[in-house]
Formats: structure tokens, C-alpha cells, sequence
């Protein structure tokens, strides 16, 4: 019976350590490529609570408000908080929908898509939205002669 259960928990334990564990990854470079349980980890930053690795069905869950999550490196790029620059944001789109470039004094600025950045608290955030900005573009377009 001794031997049955350390053969069980010596397996458990060789599993577990081949598999990988995401939240044990303490920096982006090391969980970012890494899997547990055959599922992708991501690196998702916050300012209120520290960052952290998660699994990617874990991480597509955490609120967009306080966590941003690398899901570039899995989608290949096409995701609104991948954009670091306001000019890339508010040119860029995630599936059908517009990006949004949101400004905060308390937790930077951000690239958001338009649904997530309108649910934004307005005494947190001011985001800018491309039917504005294009439309501002435009004019400075006609008034500079471009």
C-alpha cells in the first residue's frame, strides 16, 4: 500500500513539474511561451494588485479595467490592448470593432476597444473615440491644406 501511494504521488509530482504551473512564473519572459495543463499562459499587469501569470482561459476573464494581459502573443496582434501609441490605436480595430485610446493619471494609458472603453469609469478615464478623432483629422486635413 506504501509503495502503491508514493508511485502515485511520484507521478503526480513528475506531471505536475513537466506540465508547468503559470502563476508561478514570476517574470513576463518566462511565462509568456510557457503552458500548464496544455493550455497557454499569459502575463497580465495591474497596478492594484501586482502582475501576474495566468492561464488564458483564467486571464480572458479578469476584468479589463485592472488587469492588461498580453494576449497579443497568442492572437497575433490583433487585440486593442496590444497598442502601446495613440496613433496605432486609433488607427486599429479587434474584429469589427473600433480601439479606443484612453488616458488616465492613475493608471496610464491604454488601448481599449470601443464597448470596453465606454464602460470605463469617467472620473478614472478620458478616452478618445475614431469617429472623433477621425473627424478631427479630417478637418486639420482641410484647414492645412494636407
Amino acid at each position: 500500500m506504501k509503495t502503491t501511494s508514493l508511485l502515485i504521488l511520484g507521478t503526480a509530482a513528475l506531471a505536475s513539474a513537466n506540465d508547468g504551473d503559470c502563476f508561478s512564473n514570476t517574470a513576463a519572459s518566462d511565462c509568456n511561451g510557457s503552458t500548464e495543463g496544455g493550455e497557454s499562459c499569459v502575463w497580465c499587469q495591474s497596478a492594484a494588485v501586482g502582475d501576474s501569470c495566468f492561464k488564458q482561459s483564467d486571464a480572458e476573464g479578469l476584468p479589463d479595467s485592472v488587469f492588461k494581459c498580453d494576449m497579443f502573443s497568442l492572437t497575433g496582434g490583433s487585440e486593442c490592448t496590444a497598442h502601446t501609441s495613440e496613433k496605432e490605436c486609433m488607427s486599429s480595430t479587434e474584429g469589427s470593432e473600433n480601439c479606443a485610446w484612453c488616458t488616465s493619471g492613475a493608471v496610464g494609458n491604454s488601448c481599449f476597444k470601443d464597448s470596453d472603453a465606454q464602460g470605463l469609469p469617467d472620473s478614472v478615464f478620458r478616452c478618445e473615440y475614431q469617429t472623433w478623432y477621425q473627424a478631427m483629422f479630417s478637418a486639420a486635413k482641410t484647414y492645412f491644406g494636407f
